[in-house]
C-alpha cells in the first residue's frame, strides 16, 4: 500500500485551505447589495445555541476526512481536495452574482456556549455568502467521500455520514444558515464531486506520485505494508484487473520480474 507522504499531504491541504479562505472572505468585498433569504419554514426552526459545538466540529472533519482517505485511498483524497476547491470556486461565483444575507439572533452573553457562538458570528462579521452554504456543501463532500471508500470500516463510514448530516442540521439550528442555504448546497456539492471524478486520479497517482526509481521512503509517497482493503472486502484473489492502483502496479511489476 502507498500513501501520499505526509509533508506533501499537508502542503496540498494547506493550499486548498488558503484558496478556501482567500476566495470566501475576499469575495465579500466585491459583492453588491445582498438579498435577504429565509421564510416561514426557517421561523419554525428553533434557535438551539448548544448545537454550536456540532457546528464547530466541522473543522475536525475538514482535516480528518482527507487524512483518513490518504491512508486508505490516496486517489480519493486527491478527488476530495479537488472537489472541495471546485466547490469553493463555484460557490463564490454564485455569491458574486447573487449575494445573500439574513438577520441572525442575538447570541447568549454568558457561558462557554455564548463565547463560542459570539466567536463564530464575529469571524464572519459582514455575514454574506449564505446560499449555497459552503459549510453544508463541504459536509456533503465528507459524506460522499466516506460512501466512496469501501476500504473504510462500515461503522466509520456511517459515523462520518451521520456526523456530516448533523453538521448540516446545526447550521440552521444555530442560525448560521437558512434552509435554502442547505438545500442549494447539496446539488452544488454533487456537481463538484462529479466534476472532480472526471480526473483519472489512479493514473495521476501512478505517473506523478509513484516514482519507482526512488526508495520506499522518498519522493511524494511512502510505502507501508498493508493488504489492499478492496481485496480483503471482496475476498477475491488479487489481480491487476480488480486491484487498486497501488496493488495493480505492484502485481504488474512482480509479473515483469518473473518473466
Amino acid at each position: 500500500m502507498v500513501l501520499i507522504r505526509w509533508d506533501i499531504f499537508f502542503l496540498l491541504w494547506a493550499g486548498m485551505m488558503v484558496f478556501h479562505l482567500v476566495t470566501y472572505f475576499g469575495s465579500q468585498y466585491l459583492e453588491g447589495e445582498p438579498h435577504t433569504v429565509g421564510g416561514a419554514l426557517d421561523e419554525r426552526i428553533p434557535f438551539h445555541p448548544g448545537w454550536i459545538y456540532i457546528y464547530s466540529s466541522w473543522f475536525v472533519l475538514l482535516l480528518g476526512v482527507p487524512a483518513l482517505l490518504n491512508i486508505v485511498a490516496p486517489e480519493l483524497c486527491l478527488k476530495y481536495m479537488l472537489a472541495h476547491s471546485i466547490d469553493q470556486l463555484l460557490s463564490n461565483i454564485i455569491y458574486l452574482i447573487y449575494p445573500t444575507t439574513f438577520e441572525r439572533p442575538v447570541p447568549p452573553k454568558k457561558g462557554l456556549t455564548g463565547f463560542v457562538i459570539g466567536t463564530v458570528y464575529g469571524a464572519n462579521h459582514r455575514f454574506l455568502n449564505c446560499a449555497p452554504s459552503v459549510h453544508c456543501s463541504v459536509s456533503f463532500l465528507f459524506a460522499f467521500a466516506a460512501l466512496a471508500a469501501p476500504m473504510l470500516p462500515l461503522w466509520l463510514r456511517l459515523v462520518i455520514v451521520v456526523w456530516s448530516l448533523a453538521i448540516v442540521a446545526s447550521t440552521m439550528l444555530v442560525k448560521q444558515h437558512m434552509v435554502i442555504d442547505a438545500v442549494t448546497a447539496l446539488p452544488a456539492a454533487a456537481v463538484c464531486w462529479l466534476l472532480a471524478g472526471l480526473v483519472n486520479f489512479s493514473s495521476l497517482c501512478r505517473k506523478v506520485f509513484l516514482n519507482k526509481n526512488e526508495s520506499p521512503t522518498k519522493g511524494f509517497v511512502r510505502r507501508i505494508p498493508m493488504e489492499c482493503g478492496r481485496h480483503r472486502l471482496s475476498k477475491m484473489p488479487a489481480s491487476p484487473s480488480n486491484a487498486c492502483w497501488v496493488c495493480a502496479d505492484a502485481l504488474l511489476s512482480s509479473a515483469r520480474r518473473r518473466k
